[in-house]
Parts: structure tokens; sequence; C-alpha cells
């Protein structure tokens, strides 16, 4: 009786133990990309250039760089934004995120200052257009690990043209224009916080 009754208390025991917290195991860091139709006329173009990934975290008054001119793809399997060199959350570690849009934009990052900076970009050319995004996340204030969205904007504005003759009549078949004078290539600039700036080059286009 008395060993009937210790293989009950001992299956109570372990039964109890099931209702137990599981442990978590680390986290993947993962994206999802935030746009709409006025910004990206068709997404197919924005996976065919792909995008460029910098991040930092901060922990115990240290930065270390996470990302660096990391390439985020589309993974048709997912589906969704995937990167090769697979990141994880670390707990009470500050991160700020900057993603350029296309990859191939000469990009140049600064963990001090937490900018990045495209260098001799050429707007007249017919490429794709530089759009960014900027994210943060404070797991010191908020154990948040959930997929981090990037919000694109352009850095660009896009220039629209109204042609009238003499008679104020809109123009509607143009066989050729030119523009002369205009400012093609600067270096554009953005930080964490998503202030931006631009500095033009001296040489004009025409």
């Amino acid at each position: 009786m008395r060993r009937v009754l210790i293989v009950l208390l001992t299956m109570l025991v372990l039964g109890g133990c099931n209702h137990s917290k599981p442990i978590e195991g680390p986290r993947a860091i993962s994206f999802v990309s935030q746009y709409n139709r006025a910004l990206v006329e068709n997404v197919e173009d924005l996976r065919e250039h792909e995008l460029k990934l910098y991040g930092s975290y901060l922990l115990d008054g240290r930065t270390a760089r996470l990302f660096d001119a990391e390439r985020l793809y589309y993974n048709e399997e997912l589906p969704g934004w995937d990167y090769d060199n697979t990141q994880y959350w670390i707990s009470k570690a500050q991160y700020h995120f900057c993603a350029i849009y296309p990859y191939v934009a000469p990009c140049t990052f600064s963990d001090v200052e937490g900018k990045v900076t495209i260098a001799n970009y050429e707007g007249s050319t017919g490429g794709p257009d530089v759009l960014y995004a900027v994210a943060k996340r404070d797991l010191a204030v908020n154990e948040d690990f959930s997929t981090v969205p990037l919000h694109f904007r352009h850095a660009c504005a896009a220039l629209q043209f109204n042609l009238i003759n003499a008679s104020n009549a809109t123009l509607t078949d143009v066989r050729n224009i030119r523009l002369v004078g205009l400012h093609n290539k600067g270096h554009f600039s953005f930080d964490v916080n998503g202030a931006v700036s631009w500095q033009l080059d001296n040489s004009t286009i025409g």
C-alpha cells in the first residue's frame, strides 16, 4: 500500500511540472517593408533591386555593428524579406536600423552618428529611385521581438511639367525636350532619427 501511494504522489508531482512555462530560445530579427502605391507603383521593382540594411545596437554603454550593408532579398518560400547573416535579439539592448533601396546604391554608415550617406547619386539617369527607411527598437523599455517594420520614404522628388503653347493650350504631343542647368548629382544623408539632408554637387546637366 505504501509503495502504491509513493507512485501516485510521484505521478502528481511530475504532472504538475508540465504546467511550467517553457524555456524560449533566441529569436531571429526579421523585417517587413511598408509602402503604398504612391511610393512604389510596381512591387516587383522593389524585389528586383533588393534592399541594403545597416543596423547597430547599444548595450551597457557599448555600440556594436549588427548589419553592415546586409542584402535583404524577397524569399518566395517564406514569403517575405530574408537575409543570410541571421541575427538574434539581445535582451535589454537598444537597436537602430537603416534600410536603402536599391541595394546597389553606394552607401557608408557611421555607428557614432547613426547616419547613412549615399555619395554621388545621379538623379537623372533613369535608374531606380532612392528610398530609405529607419526603425528603432528599445528592448530595455519593452521586450518586443516582433518583426521590424521598415516604412520607406522617397529621397528625391519627381518633377512634372505642363507644357503650353503661345495660346496657353496644353501640348499633348511633344517629340523632344531638354533640360539644362539643373543639378543632378549630390550626397544624400539620413540618420536613425529620420533627419535628412542633401549636399548638391557643383556640376549641372546640359
